[in-house]
């Protein structure tokens, strides 16, 4: 099984603090076993998206997708959680305590006792309503079909950490989560694609899991994953969007983000590590598949938007000389994937 690595929850055990948020205290004296502790949560939202937005689709002929896809986009790149699951683990690895939260909000607070000594700390928001992700034994897996995975429908935070309680008086520790998924977009110039049917593509070489324990993801089946088209309104360009895992990193090591756009500046890899695979329905009843290979890697936190044009044949052409193209005339269901047409 094959992981990529990534820094994730910091916390720091600070001096007392006023009790407040989320209460899970026991009224009876443990001050010899134990201690109360407030943890302070902060969703940190490290992205491009607006840079990317900006720098790819910066035209006026580009304004009614770029803004269509800005919209969709805000509610993925967003730095408010609505529920955080939160564990809490002894040094024999049995958890202590299990906490789920609803909040809203882009910072919370949770109190609760803890017996003395070393703890282990995992925290996930946004899953409740992710999609096709849930929380299994710390690890957050995204679930596949027959053919392919859908699409998250959250952006999904997540951290870890390591507390040292004091038998005595209370303490305060602060969190950090950061966004441990990623989007892409294609954007489709269709005009002069006389005849071509409706457009699919599905991403595929993202990860198909995360591990809170290590901050690690997993791309032990690396499945496609569905995108789905959002209604531009005017012009002839067609947007086609997925949210899901980022794909390898060719970098070994770990590394702590801290800016808004140097930590997505990569060399490419010398092998591509992720595509776009674009499926056009033509006048002659065919279907052409069209592979777009990238070999830059994409990570977490990170927006991805890819132009293209579509011709009558069904091709698709990029003009960024670092995207490979692998183009399949009359395309047959089931030549690769045995996907949906």
């Amino acid at each position: 099984m094959k992981r990529s690595v990534r820094t994730g929850l910091f916390l720091s055990v600070l001096g007392a603090a006023i009790l407040s948020g989320c209460s899970y205290l026991v009224d009876e004296d443990r001050s010899d076993c134990g201690g109360s502790l407030r943890i302070d949560y902060r969703l940190r939202l490290v992205t491009n998206r607006q840079a990317e937005l900006e720098t790819v689709l910066p035209s006026e002929e580009d304004a009614p997708v770029r803004n269509a896809l800005a919209a969709y986009l805000k509610g993925i790149f967003s730095d408010d959680a609505h529920d955080a699951d939160l564990s809490f683990f002894g040094e024999d690895g049995a958890r202590l305590e299990h906490l789920n939260e609803t909040m809203d909000a882009n910072a919370f607070s949770c109190t609760l006792y803890l017996p003395a000594g070393t703890v282990r700390h995992t925290a996930a928001a946004n899953v409740a309503d992710s999609g096709p992700v849930s929380l299994e034994d710390g690890i957050l897996v995204q679930h596949a079909g027959e053919t392919a995975s859908d699409l998250h429908r959250t952006g999904l935070f997540a951290g870890r950490g390591t507390l040292e309680v004091r038998p005595v008086g209370d303490q305060q520790a602060t969190a950090d989560l950061y966004m441990v998924n990623a989007a892409t977009a294609l954007v489709l110039e269709t005009k002069g694609a006389e005849g071509i049917g409706d457009i699919k593509a599905y991403v595929s070489g993202m990860a198909d899991s995360f591990s809170l324990a290590d901050s690690t993801w997993s791309f032990a089946s690396s499945p496609l994953v569905r995108t789905e088209g959002i209604p531009v309104g005017t012009g002839t360009q067609q947007c086609l969007v997925s949210v899901h895992f980022p794909s390898r990193d060719y970098r070994p090591g770990t590394r702590t983000v801290t800016e808004t756009v140097e930590p997505f500046l990569a060399e490419p890899a010398p092998e591509p590590l992720w595509s776009w695979r674009v499926y056009v329905p033509v006048s002659d009843g065919t279907v052409t598949e069209t592979v777009l290979s990238l070999s830059t890697p994409l990570r977490a936190g990170q927006l991805k938007i890819l132009k293209a044009k579509v011709y009558d044949t069904g091709i698709v052409s990029v003009s960024d000389p670092l995207v490979g193209v692998s183009v399949t005339l009359d395309w047959n269901q089931g030549q690769d994937h045995d996907i949906e047409i």
